[in-house]
């Protein structure tokens, strides 16, 4: 297999699907889902996708030159990465429903909004009254996560979902490449 005919393998549906899953991070910069630390993420996971991408290429290339069986094991793998990739998507996105707090502000005339990654742990000096929920913490204490959870809480909580962001896109794009590579016309 050559450059060429991996180029030619986007011809496919897996070869597109490649692209949407490498592009995908930039698919949640207009809902803002990505996440919100560190700045520019959604950076962070195409990169990461782009590197699936060509890892993938790399693989496919030597499934490509071992008989029978091999081609066989590359079709697992790819499906295993899919499937990991969506699951880890999926977590990612509950994640992102219980880790991030989000305020609607009106600066002026403009709507901006406001994401903030909260921690699991409350800081024992921090007053935990009955009814208060993470957005009236941070709003008591300037929006500044760190006034209020302890700083290993914040630490996992923003790793968490940076790790689960960029391995879900990652795992989908070397999977989908894969499948990519074996549908190219050099494997058939």
């Amino acid at each position: 297999m050559k450059i060429t005919d991996w180029a030619k393998s986007f011809k496919s549906m897996w070869g597109a699907g490649v692209l949407v899953a490498t592009a995908g991070p930039l698919g949640l910069l207009v809902p803002d889902l990505y996440p919100p630390w560190p700045e520019h993420s959604y950076v962070i996971g195409i990169i990461f996708a782009a590197v699936a991408a060509i890892v993938s290429f790399t693989v496919g290339l030597g499934y490509a030159r071992k008989p029978g069986i091999m081609r066989n094991a590359r079709s697992i793998v790819a499906l295993t990465c899919i499937v990991f990739g969506l699951a880890s998507l999926i977590w990612y996105f509950l994640t992102y429903s219980t880790l991030v707090v989000v305020e609607t502000q009106m600066v002026g005339t403009e709507q901006h909004q406001l994401r903030v990654v909260v921690g699991t742990e409350i800081r024992p000096d921090v007053d935990q009254t009955s009814g208060v929920n993470d957005l009236e913490l941070l709003r008591d204490n300037e929006y500044t996560p760190e006034r209020i959870w302890t700083s290993q809480s914040l630490q996992r909580s923003r790793f968490l979902l940076l790790l689960t962001f960029v391995a879900s896109f990652s795992l989908l794009t070397f999977g989908m490449g894969l499948l990519a590579t074996r549908s190219g016309p050099s494997t058939r």
